[in-house]
């Protein structure tokens, strides 16, 4: 018998992306209007990217009727997502290929 882990999550209607580089925390545009909920999140974001010594770290989260769940977790960011913000994603990675934080 194989065993295949699952992750089930429940449906959401709309997607918004965080990327967590470096110490940023960098939103994609979808995810306006949760100001204060991603204040929130992000040290969050920031501690778990850390906890597995990442570098970079992309989260896919949707609007339920509960709040804002977490859908997916990628290690390569779709730079597309993030409109103008997704410069801050290529300077964030740059900087730390130069060994800066």
């Amino acid at each position: 018998m194989v065993y295949i882990p699952v992750c089930l999550v429940q449906p959401v209607a709309e997607r918004f992306y965080a990327c967590a580089v470096n110490n940023a925390v960098i939103w994609s545009a979808h995810a306006r209007g949760q100001a204060g909920w991603r204040n929130e999140c992000a040290p969050a974001l920031r501690n778990f990217k850390h906890a597995l010594e990442l570098d970079v770290m992309e989260f896919e989260f949707g609007r339920s009727d509960d709040g804002p769940v977490c859908t997916a977790i990628s290690l390569f960011p779709d730079l597309e997502r993030y409109g103008p913000n997704g410069d801050a994603i290529v300077d964030g990675i740059v900087a730390r290929l130069r060994g800066r934080p």
